[in-house]
């Protein structure tokens, strides 16, 4: 299989059944990428984290993704952050975002909070079409793969955030606009559809050194199957976390981060998919770092954060 026969059969595998949307396997730990009303804890702290994943690494061309972020509170009740993810799948495609959050955090209860939030931005996506090598020879002389694409979006989405102690349940769309990536003479048509959200998770202390998280990420892309992913991470000391994830489409993942100190932590993951897909691959990589900017030491802190 050739590197550009393969990015054919990955574009066609990813509309037909896949999310067009890169995802994490550490998706706990990066929550305000999906979901805009994602909320700090701590009003002193400014998070800033860093992802590189590698899926299908061993496969010429496989999907490299990045992602920058970064969040904290603007003033009691106001929170903002920002994100900028790439994906790039052989340096013929290549998708980056850069958005903005806003959120609201509304006291419901003394430890139970509901936040709203909105993302805006701009999305680009580049498709060098007329690069593509296929079995048969063609490429860029196919009717189908002549036109390039070469576009740009606004982005707005919207998402709510409920959260308190020990749990956290959110709902939301990271864009609500619909975009029109191509459209040729033949009229063979591709977009990106919606993508809907549902995330939730728990911390349940064992004991003072031990912490139990459980955690799920439902995800809806339209004319799609439902994507369920789970996770059971365990906590130690507060210092090392270990866990499992597993995704219905027959991947399983190993997690581990480790809280180098009170402000940085590291983490990885490696994942392997079950399937025909899976045994061409060497498994997929995810690498990240986390950094909390403590701006003051403050008495408002909701609580010590476990997610």
């Amino acid at each position: 299989m050739t590197k550009k026969l393969f990015f054919i059969i990955f574009c066609w595998v990813s509309c037909a059944v896949a999310q067009q949307r890169p995802q994490f396997s550490h998706y706990m730990y990066n929550l305000s990428m999906l979901n805009p009303a994602y909320s700090n804890a701590d009003k002193s702290v400014v998070e800033f984290g860093a992802f590189y994943r590698n899926q299908w690494s061993g496969i010429t061309g496989s999907p490299k993704t990045g992602l920058l972020f970064g969040h904290g509170a603007l003033n009691k009740n106001f929170e903002g952050g920002f994100s900028i993810l790439y994906d790039n799948i052989g340096n013929d495609i290549q998708t980056t975002n850069a958005t903005v959050d806003l959120s609201h955090v509304i006291k419901l209860q003394k430890e139970l909070r509901l936040s709203v939030g909105i993302k805006t931005g701009i999305s680009s996506y580049k498709a060098a079409f007329n690069t593509l090598t296929l079995a048969s020879g063609l490429g860029g002389t196919d009717p189908l793969f002549k036109e390039n694409i070469n576009m740009a979006d606004l982005v707005f989405g919207a998402g709510l955030f409920l959260f308190s102690k020990e749990f956290y349940i959110g709902l939301s769309s990271p864009n609500l606009i619909k975009s029109e990536l191509y459209k040729n003479t033949l009229q063979s048509e591709s977009r990106l559809e919606n993508h809907y959200y549902a995330t939730a998770g728990y911390v349940h202390e064992v004991h003072q050194n031990l912490k139990v998280k459980p955690s799920i990420l439902v995800s809806y892309l339209e004319n799609a199957p439902v994507s369920v992913d789970i996770a059971a991470n365990v906590l130690i000391n507060n210092k090392l976390e270990l866990g499992l994830g597993y995704n219905f489409s027959n991947s399983l993942n190993a997690l581990f981060k480790f809280n180098v100190s009170q402000n940085i932590a590291l983490g990885y993951s490696y994942g392997k998919m079950f399937n025909s897909l899976g045994s061409l691959s060497n498994g997929s990589h995810e690498f990240f770092m986390l950094y909390n900017f403590r701006k003051e030491r403050s008495s408002r802190c909701y609580y010590n954060r476990f997610f």
